[in-house]
């Protein structure tokens, strides 16, 4: 069997920003930043990484085909990679004209969800708690921290988790058909979900330069069509400012049918800041939640 390395990526979209490994049968750790024109200040203030310090940072091309001969030798494992950090290394490969290998993986947040029954998309900080210690550290959101973290999760019990070793098939790498056009506003919440697996609507309008209005609607439009799940507060900002793209009639059922289509605790929260948006709107709106 191939050795296993873990690793972990940043990213700058649609670039890649840092990548982190450790080699688990040498012990080596590697931490690789990659050359930027500019770092985005959510990028910024998320991974404490800034334009000024990947000026001596590698080419990216230079990297990508670093990972692509790892391809070749290593079983690729880390947490939420099968749909989000290895399709970005082929985009980049096949964007850039690398060839590659698909290589055989281990996506442990896979691997849990496909073990245990959950109701909603495991983050690493759950992971780590369930199997290494109950009281995580946060995620540093730096490539080889993010990826240490989750070998110490494999190395608790590997017996565990090597069933769950997988292997892509070629038709990844197949072009799509053209799908139905639809917005800007949808292509980005997508295409970002797809990426990070989870929904950050600051990072959206500063990455895809879009309104936020228009973003957090979209997205609370999506969720209702079940499209994407609801993974947290809808944003920082003072949403009390948005107005909605709807005849007013309609806002207590819309609100309604968002609400009842989210699982969990979460819909508590989101109707708080649903209310606060449509306060003045909905003096005699009645909720049988």
């Amino acid at each position: 069997m191939k050795p296993i390395l873990f690793f972990d990526l940043e990213m700058n979209s649609p670039f890649l920003l840092e990548w982190g490994a450790f080699f688990i049968d040498t012990l080596e750790q590697e931490s690789i930043l990659v050359k930027q024109e500019h770092v985005g200040s959510f990028i910024r203030k998320l991974t404490g990484i800034n334009t000024e310090m990947t000026m001596s940072g590698k080419d990216e091309k230079e990297v990508l085909l670093h990972i692509a001969e790892l391809f070749k030798t290593h079983v690729f494992a880390g947490f939420a990679i099968k749909n989000s950090d290895l399709k970005f290394l082929f985009k980049r490969m096949m964007a850039l004209d690398i060839p590659f290998e698909l290589p055989e993986f281990l996506d442990l947040q896979n691997a849990e969800m496909q073990m245990t029954q959950y109701d909603h998309t495991i983050s690493l900080g759950e992971l780590y708690a369930k199997y290494v210690d109950p009281n995580p550290p946060e995620t540093a959101h730096r490539a080889l921290s993010d990826a240490l973290m989750v070998y110490e999760v494999y190395a608790k019990n590997p017996d565990l988790w090597k069933p769950f070793m997988n292997q892509f098939n070629k038709d990844v790498l197949k072009k799509k058909e053209q799908a139905p056009k639809i917005n800007a506003y949808e292509h980005a919440l997508v295409e970002y979900f797809d990426a990070h697996q989870t929904i950050n609507i600051e990072h959206i309008t500063e990455m895809y330069n879009l309104n936020i209005q228009g973003v957090t609607w979209t997205y609370l439009h999506l969720i209702h069509k079940k499209v994407l799940p609801y993974t947290g507060p809808v944003s920082s900002y003072d949403i009390s400012q948005l107005t909605l793209p709807m005849n007013y009639s309609e806002i207590p059922r819309y609100v309604k049918n968002i609400i009842k289509d989210i699982p969990g605790e979460n819909p508590l929260e989101l109707y708080a800041l649903l209310k606060q948006t449509f306060e003045h709107r909905l003096q005699n709106a009645t909720f049988n939640l």
